[in-house]
């Protein structure tokens, strides 16, 4: 996870900013906290000395991962719904004045939160949403050539009347259909929105920019009602490992919230690394729970039904995730083999990968040239590092030719094979070149090439549709539970992919079907 403060200069009263002081101090406190980075509350480009803040970022090597508009619509009163198109069109070119101004930054996300306004800034309600939809199309066309993110706040009514429901805001989202517009979750609004927060968290986290905490009327999660203990573990059980940011009054002086949600978080993680060693599990099985299994329990039972599909005959399609599944990888060898200490190659690589910049590779949206160009200007420390790591790329894969042979056996025993993967478009091109699987294959949907990734539907279904697959006839293998649980949704039975071996076995077991039919 990556720790992120809201942050002010402490000129205006606010309930909702861990670290409320001027730019200089409130990087320090930020850094003495232990934060990883700031999310900066911005009205105007004129609030920042954006080479103060490039330089503060260089000495703290803390990010600025988004950007709060909030106050366009509180103090100048300027509705991305408006009905007056002047306020419309101005509240639009205030934000994209600011998406443009933030590049130097990195790129950090631009929030529609309080300034989509009210159903009251129009003169009805469908006015209203078709203003704002208009508002937000205009802004994600131009934040899309910058390379900028534009995150939509699931609001509470309090607030706003558009978007408090997350799944009417994923449909919207998806409706829009950009790489670079996503949802954001606070915990405090889905509280007041009476939504079961652990249930929405374990279900929208993984599409989502970042997360909120904070409790009710912003209280620190350990005074409050919300039960954070298992708002944490449905985090960490969605797959999420992105940005959790802190929107509650200043502890600047004692960061006693961070400590508390780390722990959680170090807590979870750990849980789930001894499961996956053998530990006892709770996990999705074909879509169903089963509790107090181990990891050698489970699979046999996967590996059982999944003998009893195949020999029904109604088996006809495998598909494929490519990370950790048709290849291993060994992330930090474009370090270490060019004489890098390998806990510094490491370190390297967790920047690299954690960073809110890599699913936008992921996306095909950023190119090698330009993701170096902008990690280097949040890590100007190592940007010689990270620039030599990307030179490696081709370093990164280590070949399964176990696997790879059996699924060439495979697709002569008659099955149909395909690739659906979350995989950078150079990047794959590097790895899968004279490499003999992709000739295997007889389709293949990867994240670089259309702008979608996975865990979001509509990616299934994009190979469902692009290759007119019944769900019913597939399987679907990938290392990640999240992946495996988003499959299932859409009725495409998933197992998730833990090991070389384990993936061999399976292969195994299929091809034993084959033979017998």
């Amino acid at each position: 996870m990556k720790y992120i403060a809201t942050v002010t200069d402490g000129s205006f009263p606010t309930n909702s900013a861990v670290i409320q002081a001027p730019v200089r101090e409130a990087f320090a406190m930020a850094k003495a906290a232990g934060y990883d980075g700031l999310q900066l509350t911005i009205r105007d480009t004129t609030d920042y000395d954006i080479a103060q803040l490039q330089a503060l970022m260089q000495e703290t090597g803390l990010e600025i991962t988004a950007l709060a508009t909030g106050r366009i619509y509180s103090i100048d009163h300027m509705s991305l719904g408006a009905g007056d198109e002047s306020v419309r069109q101005g509240a639009v070119a205030r934000m994209n004045k600011i998406a443009a101004w933030s590049v130097p930054l990195g790129c950090p996300g631009l929030v529609i939160g309080a300034v989509r306004g009210n159903y009251s800034d129009a003169g009805s309600i469908d006015l209203y949403m078709s203003q704002l939809e208009k508002s937000v199309r205009e802004i994600v066309a131009y934040c899309e050539p910058l390379k900028v993110p534009v995150i939509l706040e699931v609001i509470d009514r309090n607030e706003s009347r558009a978007f408090c429901d997350p799944e009417e805001t994923r449909k919207f989202v998806e409706k829009i259909g950009s790489p670079y517009f996503s949802l954001y979750l606070d915990t405090m609004h889905l509280y007041r929105e009476r939504y079961d927060v652990s249930r929405c968290l374990r279900e929208y986290a993984p599409l989502a920019f970042q997360i909120d905490i904070s409790g009710e009327d912003r209280k620190p999660p350990m005074e409050s009602v919300i039960d954070f203990r298992a708002a944490i573990h449905a985090i960490v059980a969605s797959g999420y490992d992105g940005i959790i940011n802190f929107e509650i009054p200043a502890e600047q002086e004692k960061p006693v919230s961070l400590d508390y949600i780390r722990k959680l978080v170090i807590k979870e993680e750990r849980a789930r690394e001894l499961k996956g060693a053998g530990g006892v599990l709770d996990k999705l099985v074909y879509g169903k729970k089963r509790e107090g299994l181990s990891e050698a329990e489970v699979q046999r039972e996967e590996e059982e039904s999944l003998r009893e599909f195949a020999g029904s005959g109604k088996l006809k399609n495998l598909i494929f995730d490519v990370g950790n599944v048709l290849f291993s990888y060994i992330w930090p060898a474009p370090l270490t083999a060019a004489g890098t200490d390998p806990e510094e190659a490491l370190r390297i690589t967790k920047l690299i990968s954690r960073s809110h910049l890599w699913p936008l590779f992921d996306y095909g949206v950023l190119t090698v040239p330009e993701l170096v160009e902008k990690y280097s200007l949040i890590y100007p420390d190592d940007a010689d590092s990270i620039a030599r790591w990307f030179e490696g790329l081709h370093l990164l894969p280590v070949e399964r030719p176990a696997v790879w042979d059996r699924l060439h056996l495979l697709k002569e025993a008659g099955y149909h094979l395909y690739i659906l993967s979350n995989y950078g478009r150079e990047i794959f091109e590097i790895h899968t070149k004279d490499r003999p699987f992709p000739a295997d294959m007889d389709g293949m949907v990867v994240s670089g090439y259309i702008h979608m990734g996975k865990p979001e539907a509509r990616i299934y279904r994009y190979l469902l549709d692009t290759y007119a697959l019944d769900p019913a006839e597939c399987v679907f293998f990938d290392d990640r539970d999240v992946n495996c649980t988003a499959g299932e949704a859409v009725g495409i039975r998933s197992l998730q992919i833990l090991s070389e071996e384990q993936l061999i076995r399976i292969l195994d077991l299929l091809l034993s079907e084959a033979e017998k039919a």
